[in-house]
C-alpha cells in the first residue's frame, strides 16, 4: 500500500506554476529522496504532501484517502533551526508535540525521555534551542518527529546547516531511526553524497518541474551525470 500519492499534480505560486502534472508514489516504509537544481520544485512538492499548499489540480492520498488539510500522519522536518520553538526547553518542544496529539503527563514523558536518549541528548532536556549546536538542534527536530510515530516522514534538507562532520551523524541516526521505525520517507536534497548516503529510491527533478530519471541502485557519477543535464 502507499503511504503518500501524489496524482497529477499542478501547483505553484502567485499564478505561476512550479509543479506541472507530476505524480509520485511513496509505498509504506520506503525512503524516496528528491535530487535536482535550485528552483525545479522540491520544496513544492514536500508544501502539497504535507497539505501546506493546496495543488490548482490533482488530488494528494495518504494511506487510500485523499487529504487537504495537514495530519500528525505526515510530519515536516525543514532545515532551518528556527524550526523549534525558542521559549521552550528541548524537552518542551517533544512534550509540544505529544500534547498535539492528546499525549500529556507521564506517558508523555516517558515517551520524550526515551526518544531524547535515543537521539543522544539525554542531559539536555532543560536547555533552551539557543544554547544548542545546530547539529543538536537538528537532533532536537528529528526526536520531535520520530517521537509522533508519522506514518509519512517528509523531510526539506534537514542537514543542509551543519558541518560535514556532524551531518554524516545526522545522516546516520536517521538511518537507524528509518530501520526501526519504518515510516515512508520523502527526503529532499541538493548534495549528491547524501543522496547516495541516505538511498531507497532516488528521483531527479529538472527544473520544469517533472521527474525525468529514477534510480534505485544509485552510484554518484551517475546522479552526477543527471543532475549536470538538469543545469544546462
Amino acid at each position: 500500500m502507499n503511504a503518500l500519492e501524489l496524482r497529477s499534480i499542478v501547483a505553484g505560486y502567485d499564478g505561476a506554476p512550479v509543479l506541472r502534472d507530476f505524480s509520485l508514489r511513496v509505498p509504506a516504509g520506503e525512503t524516496v529522496t528528491l535530487l535536482g537544481p535550485s528552483g525545479c520544485g522540491k520544496t513544492t512538492v514536500l508544501r502539497v504532501a504535507a497539505s501546506f499548499l493546496v495543488p490548482v489540480r490533482g488530488s494528494v492520498i495518504a494511506a487510500g484517502r485523499e487529504v487537504t488539510r495537514p495530519d500528525r500522519h505526515r510530519f515536516m522536518v525543514f532545515q532551518e533551526p528556527s524550526q523549534l520553538l525558542p521559549w521552550k526547553t528541548v524537552m518542551g518542544n517533544v512534550l509540544f508535540a505529544l500534547a498535539a496529539i492528546d499525549v500529556h503527563g507521564a506517558v508523555a514523558t516517558a515517551r520524550a525521555a526515551a526518544m531524547l536518549s535515543r537521539l543522544g541528548l539525554a542531559g539536555s532536556e532543560n536547555r533552551f534551542p539557543h544554547q544548542l549546536s545546530g547539529g543538536m538542534k537538528q537532533r532536537v527536530a528529528l526526536a520531535r518527529a520520530f517521537v509522533l510515530n508519522p506514518a509519512v516522514l517528509l523531510m526539506d534538507e534537514p542537514f543542509a546547516s551543519v558541518d560535514a562532520p556532524r551531518r554524516r551523524e545526522l545522516q546516520d541516526l536517521l538511518l537507524e531511526l528509518v530501520r526501526v521505525e519504518r515510516p515512508a520517507v520523502l527526503f529532499v536534497t541538493h548534495d549528491l553524497d547524501e543522496a547516495v548516503r541516505i538511498g531507497g529510491r532516488i528521483l531527479v527533478m529538472s527544473r520544469e518541474g517533472r521527474i525525468v530519471a529514477e534510480e534505485r541502485d544509485p552510484r554518484r557519477d551517475r546522479l552526477a551525470g543527471l543532475l549536470a543535464e538538469q543545469h544546462r
